[in-house]
């Protein structure tokens, strides 16, 4: 099994740590991701689903509560692999 770090999960995971510490530093605000997404909206029509789906997840579910689960499922899908590991490993020794 290759490291945690270098799996998709993982990387997955610290883009939502760094998405969730720039909200709750305030640096992403709903007023910052309305301004961008009419700046965004001027300039192109072809993503105007994932700008409001980015502006509904800032404005309802919150980003702490995003990251919550995403780190559940990883640890528990990693943790999962690893026993599996182990159990097979030791049923090979044993």
């Amino acid at each position: 099994m290759k490291p945690g770090w270098t799996s998709t999960e993982a990387w997955g995971l610290l883009g939502v740590f760094i998405f969730a510490l720039l909200v709750a530093f305030g640096v992403l605000t709903p007023a910052r991701v309305n301004n961008l997404t009419t700046q965004i909206g001027q300039t192109t029509e072809t993503i105007p689903l994932l700008i409001s789906s980015i502006k509904e997840l800032i404005e309802s579910l919150g980003p702490l509560a995003t990251f919550a689960g995403l780190a559940w499922a990883y640890l528990k899908r990693r943790s999962g692999l690893k026993a599996k590991e182990l159990s097979l490993k030791e049923t090979n020794n044993g």
